[in-house]
């Protein structure tokens, strides 16, 4: 439930606002649209610099523990966390 859980919260809030400040071209598609603000709502909460210097470049691996400790400093889910270091490029699609 969206009410009971801050972190969704946090990132449906900054996702929304995407969609208000962002430009967007009338024919992008809705999906596109999607991707980008999603893309913005990763960015502003787990920006690129402070991320990698927690997250780490290239990982082969992660434990729970470090995600629960990323998600702590972050304030962002694991799901989340796991977005941005893909878009990142910080650790593969596998």
């Amino acid at each position: 439930k969206l009410n009971d859980n801050l972190l969704r919260k946090r990132m449906t809030a900054v996702h929304e606002l995407a969609h208000v400040i962002l430009p967007m071209a009338d024919a992008l598609p809705e999906k596109e649209e999607e991707r980008l603000v999603n893309r913005f709502a990763g960015a502003f909460l787990l920006p690129e610099e402070t991320f990698v210097a927690q997250f780490g470049r290239a990982r082969g691996a992660i434990s729970l523990a470090e995600l629960i400790e990323l998600k702590v400093n972050f304030g962002a889910s694991i799901s989340a966390i796991m977005m941005r270091a893909r878009q990142l490029e910080l650790i593969s699609e596998a």
